[in-house]
């Protein structure tokens, strides 16, 4: 609740991402690329390329989109080091700087050191040897340039107002992003994902279900916030880290409402102990136990025909 009261109180500052990012990087140190953040971001990138493989014809020179861009953008490099050759990332908030690309293309290039990379994917060395060169411009604009010649384009906006070529993507992406987009905003955005997607592309999401103060707070349930009514929920709830609280079947519905088939649902489930315990609100009551317990999913999605 403390957590919550101060992501309110900062959410209504004037340059409210800005003065989280300066909190985060004295106060809480947690803008470091963590091991555990890291191996989490490879494990999502072999997922969507692991089916986007299966589901397309393409191997190489193809166009991704990520929708959440965040601070670093491991995710993007590997997409460009498996192949493709553009790649758009997408967010309404500005958090990555060259300073973090540089970060990321480092972090990136030790796992491949390491041998870890590529057991994730497989790593176009060339592309990796030009990363690597990009590390030795100093200056902010060059890299900058220099960045995006490799076929990145990073675009601060709003995905529904994107000017991005129209049936232009083969794989759309997004990485524990739809949790924090309001129900009305994702209807919404499925038109515009209709409108950016070849007809044989494909869409790949993990969505994370869980209470996000329970990442922070491990004496509360993952299944924590869903004992709030929408009222209370709302005094809690801000824009610095929004959580809808929709649950497996929304998504279901709303992949199922805009002409998306689902090709791949693989669910994680939390403690069922715990949800059982749980003093579940009246807002909840027409969801299944089953549905309530699903607390991480990943789910590939594509136009039917």
């Amino acid at each position: 609740m403390l957590k919550a009261a101060a992501q309110k109180f900062i959410s209504l500052l004037p340059f409210t991402q800005q003065t989280n990012q300066l909190l985060q990087k004295y106060v809480t140190k947690r803008t470091s690329i963590t091991d555990v953040f890291f191996t989490d971001k490879l494990i999502h990138v072999q997922k969507h390329l692991q089916y986007f493989f299966k589901y397309s014809n393409l191997k190489n020179e193809f166009t991704t989109l990520e929708l959440g861009t965040g601070r670093y953008p491991i995710i993007p490099i590997c997409m460009y080091l498996s192949g493709a050759n553009k790649i758009y990332s997408v967010d309404i908030n500005d958090m990555t700087s060259a300073d973090k690309i540089k970060q990321t293309i480092i972090r990136i290039n030790k796992s491949y050191e390491d041998g870890v990379l590529q057991q994730y994917i497989t790593v176009d060395k060339s592309r990796l040897t030009k990363l690597n060169d990009l590390l030795v411009i100093d200056n902010e604009q060059q890299f900058n340039d220099a960045f995006h010649s490799l076929g990145f384009l990073f675009l601060l906006e709003d995905i529904n107002k994107s000017k991005i070529e129209m049936h232009s993507i083969d794989l759309l992406h997004s990485n524990n992003t739809f949790e924090h987009i309001a129900p009305n905003d994702l209807k919404h955005m499925m038109t515009t994902f209709k409108l950016l997607l070849k007809p044989s592309g494909l869409m790949s999401h993990f969505i994370d279900m869980t209470d996000h103060f329970s990442h922070f707070d491990k004496s509360i349930s993952v299944f924590n916030y869903l004992k709030y009514s929408p009222k209370k929920w709302q005094l809690i709830d801000n824009n610095i880290l929004p959580q809808n609280r929709l649950r497996i079947t929304d998504f279901r519905n709303l992949f199922e409402q805009n002409n998306f088939e689902v090709l791949i649902e693989e669910n994680n489930n939390g403690p069922i102990a715990e949800l059982q315990a749980m003093h579940i609100d009246t807002a909840f009551k027409h969801y299944t136990e089953k549905d309530l317990l699903v607390c991480h999913s990943y789910m590939v999605v594509r136009q039917k025909n």
